[in-house]
């Protein structure tokens, strides 16, 4: 292997491993979270909408809702006779569980109405239910946060002793009733982590869903993702329903609504104790996902009593998956490359959403960016490469070829061995008596005065899109219309011939100024069908034209010396050029090893007068 792909393998697999490492660091940091939470939200949806999975033994939602608030002769504060009333109906119902998620006053309100008075005693009303539920399920009831004190607001202490639970309680060494009903969300407002203890202020491991599921048979501490894939748009029973039943005495329907089920009643308002969630959550409110949190305690619940809240994969499995992705790095093929990582792509979403399926988030930007990031990391580094490669041949050889075969081999469409066959103008030029003028001259003046003139002749050929073939002596050869097509390279050869002449006039006058003898050229043109390609040994080839047309146009350029004319063309490239008057018709002219050929000539204005 040359010392100059090794070197090149090695910057190579350099960058591989760096582009893999930081892959991998994003992946275990999940530096890309917000884009893997959009991601799981829609998951999260396409799998309700598609895949519906029922809740079970799903939880009952009691909602005071706007019209019951608005009915009540009370304010707000003094829901005691309405929560004893529901407690009630719950004896009858005879739930697993009862969670109220309102906030219960922190003080007696006795001084308000008659204590002795029983239906106006509302510290008793409520405290008697509790004490009487209890006995047959457990009462939770909700604790909220203060931010101003930066604690959880009291509660008055009968209510916490009278809900204290009857029996051992599940939640480890805790008996309070209480519970917290934080919620929290991600950066972007929306809720998808259970509030576990990292969530509350106070560290607490169980809040109102955990408790709730505690006592209906499965305590543990819960941290993850709430299942928003499993179970229907919540529904849920207005309050003043419930009172109904009770009202009617309808036991068989408390008793088959409620019986063995979790129950949570909770605020259903319009502005608020509301949150967003990645689903639409309620079914009274389709398409919206601006939900009474009452309803997010109520889906955390589900989770819990389902199959548990969602997990994360180990960060391991997402270093090691993003680190799979880059491996698109040694594809060198871009269409290749992109139908890999399509392919890949794709199955890693199909999995990822399976897994969310089964319980398991599995992140995939990371992975995902870390295979288009690696692929156009490749592809640039490989086209700094390249570039700088052009760039050196171009530096290496721009004095060897002419830019437009320089141009075709750069771009691949000259190779060794490749030929065309090109409608083309062949113009060759020498300079008459130089081979004299040679004999006096030091050999560096003789080089210097060549680089000179072909400098500007070069120069001319190209600006008039020819292809300077070759440098012979002190002659010149150019194609017209190869490697680059032209429309008409003819009239592209004659005006460059043309110029070539005048361009001459600047040499001269330089030559004149040291006091030197000037120069003097010919020029002849032909055109037709020719064939270019690299032409020569394995080992030493060039890009040049055979044919016919070469050897006429080189024979029209001897012709100039005798026919009174310094540009000399065959009828072909007249004829192209429809016969302009200012080609002057010379006649059918004998050429050497061919046969005669019909000429026309040109002289510049100056030597036409003289």
């Amino acid at each position: 292997m040359a010392v100059g792909e090794r070197g090149s393998r090695a910057v190579m697999t350099a960058a591989y491993f760096v582009v893999l490492v930081a892959a991998a660091a994003a992946a275990y940091w999940r530096l890309p979270a917000a884009l893997d939470r959009k991601v799981m939200d829609a998951q999260m949806r396409f799998l309700r909408e598609n895949f519906p999975r029922p809740a079970g033994n799903d939880v009952v939602l009691v909602g005071l809702d706007e019209s019951f608030l608005e009915s009540m002769r009370e304010p707000i504060a003094l829901l005691h006779p309405h929560l004893a009333r529901f407690l009630a109906a719950m004896m009858v119902g005879k739930p697993t569980v009862v969670g109220l998620d309102v906030v219960l006053p922190s003080r007696s309100y006795r001084f308000l109405a008659p204590i002795d008075h029983p239906e106006t005693n509302y510290d008793a009303i409520l405290l008697r239910a509790l004490l009487q539920a209890k006995q047959q399920f457990p009462v939770l009831f909700a604790k909220t946060w203060d931010v101003e004190s930066r604690s959880f607001r009291p509660i008055l202490v009968d209510y916490v002793v009278a809900a204290r639970p009857a029996g051992p309680s599940p939640v480890p060494g805790e008996a309070d009733a209480r519970a917290s009903v934080l919620i929290c969300a991600d950066e972007d407002g929306i809720v998808r982590r259970f509030p576990d203890a990292q969530c509350q202020p106070d560290g607490g491991n169980y809040g109102m869903a955990a408790k709730l599921a505690a006592y209906a048979g499965n305590s543990q501490v819960w941290s993850g993702y709430i299942d928003y894939t499993i179970g229907a748009p919540l529904r849920y029973l207005p309050l003043a329903e419930v009172l109904g039943w009770l009202d009617k005495g309808d036991e068989a329907r408390l008793a088959s609504t409620f019986g063995g089920r979790i129950v949570l009643l909770g605020p259903i308002q319009a502005f608020e104790d509301r949150h967003t969630v990645p689903v639409e959550l309620a079914a009274w409110e389709p398409g919206v996902r601006h939900v009474p949190g009452v309803l997010i305690h109520a889906q955390s619940v589900r989770s819990i009593m389902g199959r548990g809240l969602l997990q994360p994969v180990p960060p391991i499995f997402h270093a090691l998956l993003a680190g799979l992705f880059t491996f698109v790095w040694w594809v060198r093929r871009p269409w290749l490359g992109g139908t890999l990582y399509v392919i890949a792509a794709a199955a890693l979403v199909f999995a990822s959403t399976r897994l969310l399926q089964h319980g398991l988030v599995l992140s995939v930007v990371t992975a995902l960016i870390a295979g288009i990031a690696a692929a156009a990391l490749r592809f640039g580094v490989q086209a700094a490469r390249d570039a700088r490669e052009k760039r050196f041949l171009k530096e290496s050889f721009s004095g060897s070829v002419s830019p437009d075969v320089m141009h075709e081999i750069l771009a691949g469409r000259i190779a060794p061995g490749q030929a065309d066959r090109k409608r083309a103008c062949v113009l060759f030029s020498d300079i008459r008596g130089f081979t004299r003028r040679g004999e006096t001259m030091p050999p560096e003046k003789l080089v210097a005065l060549l680089n000179r003139y072909f400098s500007v002749m070069s120069e001319v050929v190209h600006k008039h899109h020819g292809t300077v073939d070759k440098f012979i002596g002190d002659g010149l050869m150019a194609i017209f219309g190869a490697p680059q097509t032209l429309e008409h390279p003819e009239r592209n050869a004659l005006e460059a011939a043309q110029v070539m002449i005048e361009r001459l006039g600047e040499v001269n006058a330089e030559l004149a100024a040291r006091g030197e003898e000037p120069l003097r050229i010919g020029i002849g043109l032909h055109s037709g069908e020719i064939v270019v390609g690299h032409i020569g040994s394995a080992s030493r080839h060039e890009y040049t034209a055979i044919g016919d047309v070469v050897n006429v146009a080189s024979r029209l350029e001897g012709l100039s010396k005798t026919a009174g004319h310094v540009i000399i063309c065959s009828k072909t490239v007249a004829q192209a050029l429809g016969f302009p008057q200012m080609l002057s018709h010379l006649g059918e002219r004998p050429v050497a090893g061919h046969s005669p050929q019909d000429i026309y000539g040109w002289n510049p204005a100056v030597l036409a007068t003289a």
